[in-house]
């Protein structure tokens, strides 16, 4: 009946990946950068910890906040590493990227789109705008005083603005 996109990845070259990685680097404290520094130096000398990630992964995580540090403790985060022989979930989406999936698929579609973003994300903002664009008659909504994760940083303005949007576009 339609869509939300919400903090995504955007669909154009390669979804705001790199220049998200960079934002969140450049927010760590100096001892967050150390720990991460510490963690890619062991990676590169060949240390194969299959924890190493998400070690990684969350010394970056108060990044993803608008207030560096101030989201919800990642109690549920659950990383996954992909089977034996399958590609993990990025080289799939570099692969989408590559072919142009998105670039092709998203201005065929014909369904109501709002994309939120919020106005602190570590993502950029140019891909939602950009991928919003592909999609004829999307609204990109700029969530104020939040991160990647408005919907619990900013709960108050999220909720309405997603009942409006699916008040506006009941399903049939």
């Amino acid at each position: 009946a339609g869509l939300i996109l919400i903090e995504t990845l955007g669909a154009v070259p390669d979804g705001g990946s790199a220049e998200l990685v960079a934002n969140m680097v450049a927010r760590l404290t100096p001892d967050e950068r150390a720990e991460l520094d510490t963690l890619i130096a062991s990676q590169a000398a060949g240390d194969d910890d299959p924890n190493m990630m998400g070690k990684m992964f969350m010394t970056l995580w108060p990044s993803y906040s608008y207030i560096h540090g101030n989201v919800l403790p990642p109690t549920s985060l659950r990383l996954e590493l992909p089977l034996a022989g399958e590609p993990d979930t990025m080289a799939s989406v570099r692969a989408h990227f590559e072919a142009g999936t998105l670039e092709r698929g998203l201005p065929t579609l014909d369904l109501p789109a709002l994309v939120l973003h919020g106005e602190g994300d570590p993502m950029p903002m140019s891909a939602s705008v950009e991928t919003a664009a592909l999609i004829h008659g999307a609204r990109v909504t700029i969530i104020e005083r939040a991160g990647h994760f408005p919907w619990l940083e900013r709960r108050g303005d999220f909720r309405p603005i997603v009942a409006s949007f699916l008040a506006e576009h009941p399903a049939d």
